[in-house]
């Protein structure tokens, strides 16, 4: 019996997580770059938590929650405006942040007070040539980044690639921690007067929420029913 109110628990905690993950991904439906987030369900947690209920010294389930990241490509969006660029395939723009440089796939930047090129939040966007000035009357953006000013390349974007779920998160950016590599020019294009949507599907992830709010309900009742079944065998059976 004991071993049925851990089992339940162990799954509430997963599923707990699920919809920690299945919310945020919501929230974020439409912030352009992001990448939907969700929870593992391997045999390898699973038989990692069952050890923990085996093991009589442990109180509460074990085992940590995986997560993953969703890296594919979400929907481009034509907005036509020559500061909005996306990328196609793989890789993600270089950015300055409070941070550090840190990485993200939404591209939705503007030229500042002093002609720089910035970011939704106001942050310097990374060229290979360092901050990227734009000074001039006409913009182009080429497939592999390259920043054309009055038909003069002034810098390159700055495009690369790592595992994104090998890297620390906060906001809508990426902090990878491991060594970044430069994707090749077959492997992604920068695309200009276009963003990157997310790749999130708000119809599923609310049929998700759903089914894991009602698993999750159910896994508390059967935990209550245990536990008034443990009290009678205890309080009622042995006098």
């Amino acid at each position: 019996m004991l071993r049925g109110i851990y089992q339940n628990s162990s799954s509430m905690l997963l599923l707990e997580s699920r919809v920690d993950n299945t919310a945020n991904n919501l929230a974020n439906a439409n912030t352009p770059g992001y990448k939907k987030r969700d929870v593992f369900f391997q045999q390898l947690i699973a038989a990692e938590q069952s050890v923990e209920r085996n093991n009589i010294d442990v109180t509460l389930p074990g085992g940590k929650v995986a997560t993953y990241i969703d890296a594919s490509n979400g929907i481009m969006n034509k907005t036509g405006n020559p500061l909005d660029v996306a990328i196609s395939g793989k890789g993600y723009f270089a950015v300055e942040t409070p941070q550090g440089i840190a990485y993200t796939r939404d591209g939705r930047f503007s030229i500042n007070d002093t002609g720089q090129l910035v970011n939704q939040n106001g942050y310097l966007v990374i060229g290979d040539g360092g901050p990227i000035e734009i000074q001039g009357n006409s913009l182009e953006i080429s497939k592999t980044g390259d920043i054309i000013v009055d038909g003069n390349v002034v810098n390159r974007l700055t495009v690369r690639d790592f595992d994104a779920n090998a890297a620390k998160m906060f906001d809508n950016f990426f902090v990878p921690d491991e060594e970044i590599s430069q994707p090749e020019l077959s492997e992604y294009a920068v695309v200009q007067g276009f963003i990157e949507e997310s790749n999130v599907n708000p119809v599923k992830e609310m049929a998700e929420l759903i089914v894991a709010q009602r698993h999750f309900e159910m896994n508390y009742k059967l935990i209550r029913a245990q536990d008034d079944t443990l009290d009678k065998a205890v309080n009622q059976v042995g006098k």
